[in-house]
């Protein structure tokens, strides 16, 4: 994958599922990914909604958005757009002991479909929509 890829990638991403924010209960939208530095370091993966459209720069995402700092997009290794994620929110203002867990589905299918009208590499299983570079 190219920078343009990638932008286009988050471009459509964000235009289907929605920016999303850093926190799960609050964001429309939800992704990983980990990057080839990453992976050489502890094999751990970021988590967070996708980006706003603001933040899809021209070789990366912008410092301090959605992500918190920037991701070069030649550095990204793996990129997860799950079919579903969950939140947990309080089941009502008064009670603040008990949650509810909300199943917030993205309809990856529709996702796909788009991204493979533009020529974007990616795979998808029934649990998500993937790219894999590593």
């Amino acid at each position: 994958m190219n920078d343009t890829q990638w932008r286009e990638f988050l471009i459509t991403c964000t235009n289907l599922l929605g920016g999303g924010e850093a926190d799960i209960n609050a964001s429309p939208s939800w992704c990983s990914w980990t990057t080839f530095k990453r992976l050489s370091e502890d094999a751990g993966y970021w988590q967070g909604g996708l980006p706003h459209l603001n933040e899809i720069k021209e070789h990366g995402t912008a410092d301090g958005g959605t992500w918190g700092q920037p991701f070069n997009y030649q550095d990204i290794a793996h990129f997860i757009v799950p079919k579903a994620f969950t939140r947990e929110l309080l089941a009502s203002p008064e009670d603040r002991r008990t949650f509810e867990r909300v199943i917030v589905n993205q309809d990856i299918e529709a996702l796909s479909r788009q991204l493979t009208k533009q020529g974007i590499p990616h795979t998808l299983s029934a649990v998500a929509l993937e790219v894999r570079l590593c």
